[in-house]
């Protein structure tokens, strides 16, 4: 077996243990569809105003994953739009309606931790067999006018008209009546991270479709894709997540991985393709002024513009990219049990099965000498090793 070959073999029992089980994304939906009942229902003070809840951030691309403390739960976000202009009521008015309903459910299910007010959402904390923390995020319909200005600098429209108005408590505006709310567009950057993915997907999407689980490819939600792309973000999120345990503030936000890792990804078929050609890539994607790295759906909004205030943050960056390469070569390198073992320990705080992982390397061979895929001279870093990001660990 060829070192390659033994490294995709090991990637795949990585992303076997990171990726969650379809049953909770299905459990997701049932939440958000459960809260849109709840809205809708004949003596909602919503009603009115057809609220609409759907998934955004990780669950509604197929990105998420197993935390590395099971009683951590897992993270939903969901948008509450409403058919409401902007210019009825302020942010406080419309952000405290939401709370009111959200409250009422809380009660009306038996949800014992209070919904708690966030800046931008309410987080509702269900506390049974699986743990999940649900933010909802108020919405509504933003201007023409600001759609149009979005396709007039490249944004495709079908994904332009999905920009939402939402509430922000900290924002100077949110006691006033006024139609300059902040904005954000969670349903046009899934699309076009589906875009992006599609290619990749396709086969096994019209297969879905031919077996009869599905009547047609729109149907198949993100989480059942399963593509090289979804698992490389899987991946970097948990490299991260394991690097900044000490600091998670310091740690790139998902936003920035998941939009770079989407612009270097050149619809690589096999996953290790993939997570050499994102992890070697990522920096191009990155501008060197504001926006650093723009929102694809909102060129003019920056996910990385807490980088201009905390100089660290993009620091911490570099500091976890350089990481990331020495560590995709010491991934084709592996040859024996213990150091694959001490390998995903390290990197991803995960357990190796010792049983699979002897078998994977029974056959290994070693590694020609010379440049790795990434460029870099091939590193081998033992235990012991200083991390770079020690400077942060105090």
């Amino acid at each position: 077996m060829t070192q390659t070959r033994i490294a995709e073999q090991l990637l795949d029992i990585l992303v076997e243990d990171l990726d969650i089980p379809e049953s909770l994304y299905e459990q997701a939906a049932e939440r958000y569809q459960a809260i849109g009942v709840w809205l809708n229902r004949a003596d909602s003070a919503l009603r009115a105003y057809s609220p609409e809840v759907y998934s955004q951030g990780s669950f509604r691309i197929g990105t998420a994953v197993n935390p590395i403390d099971a009683d951590q739960g897992y993270d939903l976000d969901f948008v509450c739009a409403l058919g409401l202009p902007k210019t009825t009521q302020t942010q406080h008015q419309v952000k405290n309606s939401v709370g009111t309903e959200i409250r009422g459910y809380a009660a009306a299910h038996g949800i014992q931790a209070p919904v708690d007010e966030k800046k931008r959402c309410w987080r509702l904390d269900y506390a049974d067999h699986v743990n999940f923390h649900v933010d909802v995020l108020p919405a509504l319909p933003d201007d023409r006018d600001f759609v149009e200005s979005l396709i007039s600098v490249g944004v495709a429209p079908s994904l332009a008209e999905h920009t939402v108005a939402i509430t922000d408590n900290t924002d100077a505006n949110y006691d006033i009546l006024t139609a300059d709310w902040p904005r954000s567009n969670p349903r046009g950057f899934a699309l076009w991270f589906e875009s992006v993915m599609r290619p990749a997907a396709l086969q096994y999407l019209r297969s879905l479709v031919t077996t009869g689980a599905y009547r047609e490819v729109e149907d198949i939600p993100a989480y059942r894709w399963k593509t090289p792309l979804q698992h490389v973000i899987q991946i970097l999120k948990r490299h991260r997540d394991v690097m900044f345990a000490k600091d998670p503030d310091l740690g790139p936000i998902s936003m920035i991985i998941t939009t770079l890792a989407a612009r270097a990804y050149g619809n690589q078929q096999d996953l290790l393709s993939a997570l050499q050609e994102v992890v070697t890539s990522m920096p191009d994607h990155i501008q060197n002024s504001r926006p650093f790295v723009p929102n694809p759906v909102n060129p003019a909004e920056d996910f990385a513009d807490a980088w201009e205030k905390n100089p660290d943050l993009r620091q911490a960056f570099a500091h976890w990219h350089q990481q990331l390469l020495a560590d995709v070569d010491r991934l084709l390198q592996l040859r024996e049990t213990e150091a694959a073992s001490r390998f995903f320990l390290e990197a991803f705080a995960l357990t190796l099965d010792a049983k699979r992982a002897r078998r994977i390397l029974a056959s290994s061979v070693a590694p020609k000498a010379g440049k790795s895929r990434t460029g870099a001279e091939t590193v081998r870093i033992p235990s012991s090793a200083p991390r770079p990001w020690n400077s942060y660990d105090t």
